[in-house]
């Protein structure tokens, strides 16, 4: 699929189900916004761990876009339902995450976004002033994902990070959230 003799469209990908789901957790702490973004390991974006968005490909077994945000939370932010004060899609179009390279000309595919937001009191802060779960609110299966923890960051620096997944998914929860 591209443009005849278009060079910059000679790789072509196309996901299972057209796309997944990246996860989006936030929180509000002292009024303000916090981003759960997830460090991970990714070899593609440099050497050292950076801050990602939690998600993946739709599964086989996924029925729809949300079962399939719910499933990544459990496997790379947390499986403690009680620290989950609401979660839900969030609104417009399914995200072609690079246009040189994703195939996303079905109606309703490309990456769509699940927004999870977090109870404050279940994160504690560090000395950077981030916020990370308190002790026994983990994921799954620690260790088998490439994530090493979850984040939770104020929302201009997420607004800023290398992620390209996390910055398109905060302009739709902020407009969700009515900030914009």
């Amino acid at each position: 699929m591209g443009s005849e003799g278009n060079k910059y469209e000679a790789i072509a990908y196309y996901e299972a189900g057209g796309g997944g789901t990246a996860v989006l957790p936030f929180t509000f702490i002292c009024g303000r916004l916090y981003v759960g973004v997830v460090l991970q390991h990714r070899q593609l974006m440099g050497e050292e761990p950076v801050y990602t968005s939690a998600g993946g490909y739709q599964a086989l077994t996924d029925k729809s876009a949300q079962q399939t945000g719910e499933r990544e939370l459990r496997e790379e932010v947390t499986n403690c339902v009680r620290v989950i004060k609401r979660a839900f899609m969030l609104p417009g179009a399914p995200v072609n995450p690079n246009r040189a390279v994703f195939i996303t000309a079905g109606d309703g595919e490309g990456v769509k976004y699940f927004a999870v937001e977090v109870l404050s009191s279940y994160l504690a802060p560090d000395s950077n002033g981030y916020y990370h779960f308190v002790r026994g609110v983990e994921r799954v299966n620690p260790g088998v994902e490439k994530a090493l923890r979850t984040v939770f960051i104020p929302v201009r620096e997420a607004a800023l990070c290398k992620c390209g997944l996390v910055r398109a998914g905060l302009t739709a929860l902020l407009v969700e959230l009515d900030f914009i």
